[in-house]
């Protein structure tokens, strides 16, 4: 994973234990997406010694550490239609009948995925180079294509592509890493055939995996956009999430005037990514400041 994502153009550093991926700029977070660590404050404070880095970001098991959130886990080894509602599997049916869900290969990702990409990031109001930069995307693909356990599955509607995930078996983990979806087959529900197949598949048929891991509760306060995840099967799995800002950053922005001011912005910008993204990160911080000094 850590080469995939060094092949795609991100920065990884490591730490004594940990390695972390640059999400935004100068802000890292702990890798794999399912990682739950418990990092010793001298770790931390090496870090930002040996790095030129505004915040980390990771997720723990220590209570009353940060902010209380969750990740969007599926143990069921006996995964299938049970695992959902009702309403839930009459789309699932629906979606199956029209939808072909697939390995596909990278190469055929680069042509066809770049449009998903503008798609799922326009509905959900978030910016993201790697995904709308043609040609850091098509890095991300060779990227995919010469690195050993990245895959690619793929919804086929019409012989088009609907939505694609990339993904990663990390041990006994499989993380689901990125998954986009074309807007005008959206009626096809092209998710749920996607989540549904790759699910059954990857649990039913590989035994050495036990979990399949969907991401976490999303930074940036975007409502619903992972509830279709609770009601394909997955589980929310508890876990604090704790970002830690350097020192001099921490100074500035963990105050009262400085939380006034991303409250005040937030309301003002509600639609801007950047707004957004930086208020759940000050508003994770806060939470999780009083803890390294």
């Amino acid at each position: 994973m850590r080469q995939f994502y060094e092949r795609s153009g991100y920065k990884v550093i490591k730490s004594k234990n940990f390695y972390w991926l640059e999400m935004s700029n100068n802000f890292y977070q702990a890798m794999p997406p399912s990682g739950i660590i418990e990092p010793e404050p001298a770790e931390i404070q090496e870090l930002f010694r040996k790095h030129r880095i505004w915040g980390l970001k990771y997720s723990t098991k220590s209570a009353g550490l940060g902010q209380e959130g969750y990740l969007y886990c599926c143990y069921d080894k006996t995964y299938d239609f049970k695992n959902m509602g009702a309403s839930t599997r009459r789309n699932m049916r629906k979606a199956l009948k029209k939808c072909s869900v697939e390995p596909i290969d990278f190469d055929y990702l680069a042509k066809e995925g770049f449009k998903l990409n503008t798609d799922t990031l326009g509905r959900q109001k978030r910016h993201d180079p790697a995904f709308l930069d043609y040609k850091r995307w098509s890095a991300m693909c060779r990227a995919g294509k010469d690195t050993a356990g990245a895959e690619v599955w793929g919804t086929l509607v019409d012989g088009k592509l609907a939505s694609y995930m990339i993904a990663f078996q990390v041990g006994k983990v499989f993380e689901i890493l990125h998954l986009m979806s074309r807007s005008d087959f959206r009626a096809y529900y092209p998710n749920y055939a996607l989540l549904y197949t790759v699910l059954n598949n990857v649990l039913n048929k590989r035994p050495e995996v036990v979990c399949v891991c969907g991401g976490t509760k999303s930074i940036r306060p975007i409502k619903g956009v992972n509830d279709y995840k609770l009601r394909v099967g997955f589980d929310k799995k508890p876990a604090n999430f704790v970002v830690i800002l350097n020192p001099w950053l921490k100074f500035f922005l963990l105050n009262k005037l400085s939380q006034l001011t991303f409250q005040g912005m937030f309301k003002l910008f509600p639609k801007n990514d950047r707004v957004r993204l930086a208020y759940g990160m000050v508003g994770m911080a806060h939470e999780s400041g009083g803890f390294y000094k």
